[in-house]
C-alpha cells in the first residue's frame, strides 16, 4: 500500500472517529501497518471495551465550539452594530441611533398638515388679476391692467403677460400634494435616516 493511500485511509479513519463510528474506523486502521494506526486501534479498543485499570474511559478530545467572545461579536454584527476596532480579545462597536420611527412619522405628518393648511390659506386669500383688451377704430389694440393702459403692437407681449400669471394649486391639488410629500418623506426617514448618536 502506498504512502498516499495510507494517508487517505488515516484521514478517513480520523473522520469516522470524530463521528464516533469507532468500529468502521477500527476496520480501516487494522489494515494499515504503521505505529500511529496501531495507537489509534488501541484507543478505540479502550473506548469500546473499557480499560480494566481505569474507573472511567478517556474520551477522545472534543472540538471546542465558538467562544463567548466570538458569539457576542456575531450577535452584535447581526444587529447592525459596526465594528470600529477588532483585536484578538477586544472589540469596539458603534451603532447609529435615532428617534423612534413612530415619533418621526408623527412629526412629518404634523409638518405636512401645517404646510397644507398654509397653502390652502394662501389659496383662500388669493386675489384675481384682471386684464382687458380694447380694439380701437384704427385697428390697434390697448391692454388695460391695474397699473394702466398699454398699447399692444406685438402679440409676444400678450403671451409673456399671460404666462407670467400662474393659476396656482387648487385645494384638492394642495391636499393631495401634502399627503404625497408626507408619505415620501416618512419613507425616507424610515429607510435612509442617518442618526448621529454613537455608543
Amino acid at each position: 500500500m502506498s504512502t498516499r493511500s495510507e494517508q487517505d485511509q488515516m484521514n478517513l479513519a480520523r473522520t469516522l472517529i470524530e463521528q464516533k463510528r469507532y468500529t468502521e474506523a477500527r476496520d480501516i486502521l487494522t489494515e494499515l501497518d504503521n505505529s500511529l494506526a496501531r495507537d489509534w486501534v488501541f484507543k478505540i479498543d479502550q473506548i469500546l471495551l473499557g480499560d480494566p485499570f481505569q474507573s472511567t474511559v478517556p474520551a477522545l478530545p472534543q472540538q471546542r465550539g465558538p467562544s463567548l467572545f466570538q458569539s457576542a461579536v456575531g450577535i452584535m454584527t447581526s444587529h447592525d452594530w459596526e465594528v470600529v476596532t477588532f483585536a484578538h480579545n477586544v472589540a469596539y462597536f458603534k451603532k447609529r441611533k435615532g428617534p423612534n420611527s413612530l415619533v418621526a412619522g408623527i412629526v412629518v405628518v404634523l409638518f405636512g398638515l401645517i404646510g397644507c393648511a398654509l397653502v390652502c390659506l394662501s389659496i383662500a386669500t388669493s386675489r384675481f388679476v384682471t386684464v382687458s383688451f380694447t380694439e380701437l377704430a384704427d385697428g390697434s389694440l390697448v391692454m388695460t391692467k391695474k397699473n394702466g393702459e398699454f398699447p399692444i403692437t406685438d402679440l409676444r407681449h400678450v403671451e409673456e403677460m399671460a404666462r407670467s400669471v400662474k393659476r396656482g394649486p387648487t385645494y384638492i391639488g394642495a391636499i393631495a400634494g401634502a399627503v404625497l410629500v408626507t408619505i415620501l418623506v416618512y419613507l425616507c426617514i424610515v429607510f435612509f435616516y442617518t442618526p448621529i448618536a454613537y455608543f
